[in-house]
């Protein structure tokens, strides 16, 4: 069950991010109600955007990837994939070791961390990790 409630935040703040509010449950049941019936265009679009970013996590990042201490963060597992699928929106990483730099330096970037910290749910820790995953991304060729 965890896995898929990652794959779903992953894919309701990449598409509707902008429109996030307070509860997190709220926001995914939403999600989830309004792409409960989506044709073949739309699954193709959503296996796309999730399948590219994770093979890209896995090439570059490996097994350690979304956890800064031990254990798999799901804020980091979020606003990762949703900075990086914005970034891979330009095209693919055609330099894989900048883009493991640019993933390292947000991981050791102090407001990144503390909005991937308590209260992650709350509307301006999303909006601020997202805002600094998909900036930390965006010049990666």
């Amino acid at each position: 069950m965890r896995d898929q409630e990652l794959i779903l935040r992953a894919l309701a703040f990449y598409y509707e991010a902008d429109n996030y509010r307070s509860p997190l449950v709220s926001f995914l049941n939403g999600f989830m109600g309004r792409h409960r019936n989506i044709d073949k265009d739309q699954a193709d679009d959503m296996t796309r955007v999730f399948s590219n970013s994770i093979h890209v996590i896995y090439e570059t990042i490996g097994t350690s990837a979304f956890r800064p201490s031990r254990a798999l963060n799901a804020a980091v597992f979020d606003s990762v994939m949703v900075g990086l699928a914005r970034r891979l929106d330009c095209g693919p990483i055609a330099d894989p070791a900048a883009f493991k730099i640019a993933y390292n330096a947000l991981m050791a970037n102090q407001v990144f961390l503390d909005a991937c910290g308590r209260g992650t749910a709350g509307e301006e820790r999303v909006k601020t990790r997202i805002a600094l995953a998909t900036a930390a991304f965006i010049g990666v060729q």
